[in-house]
């Protein structure tokens, strides 16, 4: 874990340079990530494409205000559906285990409101190929 923990916090470090001196926000506001420890409330950025935990929600609302990697992908199909995977930002699993922080939905068509929540950038973007499949799809 050590050896992965470098180059986010590094990553961290540049992204937080950018924020403070884009929002004149003082630096020693800012929390490092804890990459160990996950609870339910946890707001969460993404560097590339791992996720990391920060401390303020201040910060964390900043971030996500001004962040343009929150859209992973968008899919414009015929018929008006649109299929959208994205960062959450936000742990939307209850309790103590891994937190899910990717979604893809499909809006419109036979499948509108349809919704799928991943823990990892990987899984997020397999997803959003088989929601693509999956609108194409005709059930009879």
């Amino acid at each position: 874990m050590a050896t992965t923990a470098k180059p986010i916090r590094k990553n961290f470090k540049k992204l937080l340079r950018r924020h403070c001196k884009k929002t004149k926000a003082p630096r020693k506001y800012f929390y490092e990530p804890n990459l160990g420890k996950h609870r339910y409330y946890d707001f969460f950025i993404l560097v590339g494409r791992r996720p990391v935990w920060i401390k303020k929600i201040m910060h964390w609302g900043l971030w996500m205000q001004y962040a343009r990697n929150r859209i992973l992908k968008q899919t414009h199909l015929p018929d008006g559906v649109k299929v959208s995977t994205v960062f959450l930002g936000l742990n939307h699993n209850f309790g103590n285990r891994s937190p899910v922080l990717f979604e893809t939905m499909i809006f419109g068509g036979d499948h509108d409101g349809d919704q799928w929540r991943y823990y990892d950038y990987e899984d997020a973007i397999k997803g959003h190929q088989n929601a693509i499949e999956k609108s194409f799809k005709v059930e009879i």
